[in-house]
């Protein structure tokens, strides 16, 4: 118990316990409670159930170095209105999937670079960074402040700001963070 769990729309998790229901009335079924970090919620997911649920743990290294990779990675052809690209991006946000998230995030921050947002992508712009930032901070046990500026320069291509909390942690993303 006491684990730290990620769930795809609701965020990082910590399970409190483990517990069986009994289903139609013959069936026991394990499930674990997971109490939501970012909020008061608590979600029961049945144990056998987990990997469906997209339940799993907060990203290793190697997975940050991924995820910074698709940070940087060249931005998709942009298409159509603003409307267009904002259902595109609310399709993937949808999935749940931290990569999905990081397009989003990367397309709309190189968007904005050379021309205004609307009201409505700025506002999947933040949705689309919160859970990026929330892994960095996690999975090198800094602050959010810290792993926004981190997720900032990784998005401009730069390395990120100096932090002695961090910067080994930071470091080991490897160069293309330094690009």
């Amino acid at each position: 118990m006491d684990q730290l769990l990620v769930h795809p729309h609701h965020g990082p998790g910590r399970v409190t316990e483990f517990f069986e229901r009994i289903r139609n009335g013959r069936n026991a079924i394990s499930y674990m409670s997971v109490s939501m970090l970012d909020s008061s919620m608590t979600i029961a997911v049945p144990v056998a159930n987990v990997d469906v649920v997209g339940l799993r743990p907060v990203m290793c290294p190697e997975d940050l170095r991924v995820l910074t990779e698709r940070l940087q990675s060249p931005s998709r052809p942009s298409r159509g209105t603003w409307i267009q690209r904002f259902k595109d991006g609310a399709v993937k946000l949808s999935t749940g999937r931290l990569v999905d998230a990081a397009d989003v995030a990367r397309d709309l921050t190189r968007r904005s670079t050379t021309s205004d947002l609307s009201f409505e992508e700025k506002r999947q712009l933040r949705s689309a960074r919160r859970p990026i930032v929330t892994e960095f901070a996690l999975a090198l046990g800094i602050t959010t402040e810290r792993a926004d500026e981190i997720v900032d320069s990784i998005l401009a291509g730069q390395p990120a700001p100096p932090d002695s909390s961090a910067s080994d942690s930071v470091s080991a993303l490897g160069s293309e963070h330094a690009r």
